[in-house]
C-alpha cells in the first residue's frame, strides 16, 4: 500500500496488520470495496478474494504490471484518489467500503470528502499522531483497531502508523455539527458559516437544503437555542456556542481569543439580540480540542502572555466549576 496523493511509498509488510485491516473491513461478497492505493496489488487480492468486487485506485502507473490480471472482479483505476472521491460520477464510482493507507497530507482533504459522499466504514493506516484528530470529529465515529510499528513498512516510515477503523455517526447532532463547522471556517462572516454549515449538515444526511431555505432556518429561534445565543458584540456579530459559560463582569474588559481555528469574543459594550433573551449569563465558544494558543487581556492595551500563564489559564480553565471565580483568577493572571 502506499501514498495515494505523492509518490512516496510504504508497502505495508506485516502479515498480522493485513489480518487485522481485513477483520476490521468485516468484507461480505456483496461489499463493493474501494481500495485507495493498491500499489503492488497484494492487499487488492486478498480483498478481492472475500469482497464481491474492488475498485483499486493507484497513482502510480509502474505498477501496471502487478495490478493486471486480478479478474474480472477488480477495477483499477490510475489516478489520485482524492480527485477520483471528488468526481465520483465521472469515474462511475459505486462502493459501500474504503481501505487504504494515508500519508499525512492526504487525511485532512480525504476527511472533508467523506462527509459528502455516503459509505458504510472505512479502515485506514494513518500515522499515530492523528488518531486524537479523528476521534474529535463531528461527523465520524473512528475506533483504534492497533497501532503499528513503523517497521512494519517498507521502505520502513519515520513515524509510527495506527489501524483505524471509521462509520458515519447515525444521529448527527444538528448543534455540535454547526459550532465544529463555524470554528473550521474562521474567515467566513458567520451568518454565512451557519449557513453553509446547515446546508452541509443536511448534505451528510442524505438530504438537500437550499440557501435560502438555510436562512429561514437560521431565523428560527428555536435553532438559535440549540446552537447557542447570538450575541452583538458593537459592531461584530458572532455565535457563541454553549460550551463556556462566563459571568459578565460588571465592569473593565475581558477578551479572550479561542485557539485555531481562531474566534475572537469580547465581553465589553455589548447589545444582545432576541435571539439571546432567554440567556442568564453571555455564553463564550472555547474548543478544548484546539487549545488556545495565546490568551489576551485587554484594558486600553494588549498584552502578550508568556508560555507559563498560557498554561496556568488552561489549566484554570479545563479544571474551572465557578465562573465568577474563574473571571476574577484570569483577569489577576492576565495582569500580573
Amino acid at each position: 500500500m502506499k501514498n495515494a496523493n505523492l509518490l512516496d511509498q510504504f508497502f505495508l509488510v506485516d502479515p498480522k496488520v493485513v489480518d487485522g485491516l481485513i477483520s476490521a473491513s468485516e468484507l461480505k461478497k456483496k461489499d463493493v470495496v474501494l481500495e485507495i492505493g493498491a500499489g503492488r496489488g497484494v492487499l487488492t487480492k486478498i480483498i478481492a478474494a472475500k469482497a464481491g468486487k474492488v475498485i483499486a485506485v493507484e497513482i502510480d502507473k509502474k505498477f501496471r504490471k502487478d495490478l493486471a490480471g486480478l479478474g474480472s472482479s477488480v477495477r483499477i483505476i490510475f489516478a489520485d484518489a482524492l480527485s477520483v472521491l471528488k468526481n465520483k460520477e465521472k469515474y462511475n464510482l459505486c462502493f459501500n467500503k474504503i481501505v487504504g493507507s494515508l500519508p499525512s497530507s492526504t487525511i485532512e482533504p480525504l476527511m472533508k470528502i467523506l462527509t459528502k459522499i455516503n459509505f458504510e466504514v472505512s479502515v485506514f493506516l494513518i500515522p499515530l499522531k492523528f488518531v486524537g484528530t479523528l476521534k474529535q470529529s463531528v461527523y465520524f465515529d473512528s475506533k483504534l483497531i492497533c497501532k503499528v510499528d513503523r517497521k512494519s513498512f517498507s521502505p520502513v516510515p519515520k513515524t509510527n502508523w495506527a489501524l483505524v477503523k471509521i462509520v458515519k455517526k447515525e444521529n448527527l447532532k444538528k448543534s455540535e455539527f454547526l459550532q465544529k463547522y463555524v470554528y473550521e471556517h474562521p474567515l467566513a462572516k458567520k451568518e454565512n458559516a451557519l449557513r453553509e454549515g446547515l446546508i452541509s449538515y443536511y448534505k451528510a444526511q442524505g438530504k438537500k437544503l437550499t440557501k435560502n431555505q438555510a436562512r429561514k432556518m437560521l431565523l428560527s429561534e428555536k435553532l438559535a437555542r440549540q446552537i447557542g445565543g447570538r450575541v452583538l458584540f458593537k459592531s461584530i456579530n458572532i455565535y457563541a456556542a454553549p460550551i463556556l459559560n462566563i459571568e459578565v463582569p460588571q465592569s473593565g474588559h475581558l477578551a479572550l481569543r479561542a485557539g485555531f481555528p481562531f474566534f475572537i469574543v469580547t465581553l465589553s459594550g455589548l447589545e444582545t439580540s432576541f435571539l439571546a433573551r432567554h440567556f442568564t449569563q453571555y455564553i463564550v465558544a472555547i474548543t478544548f480540542f484546539h487549545l488556545p494558543s495565546k490568551f489576551y487581556f485587554t484594558k486600553g492595551r494588549t498584552k502578550f502572555l508568556s508560555r507559563t500563564k498560557y498554561k496556568a489559564i488552561s489549566k484554570l480553565i479545563a479544571s474551572m466549576h465557578n465562573t465568577s471565580v474563574f473571571v476574577k483568577s484570569l483577569r489577576t493572571k492576565c495582569m500580573g
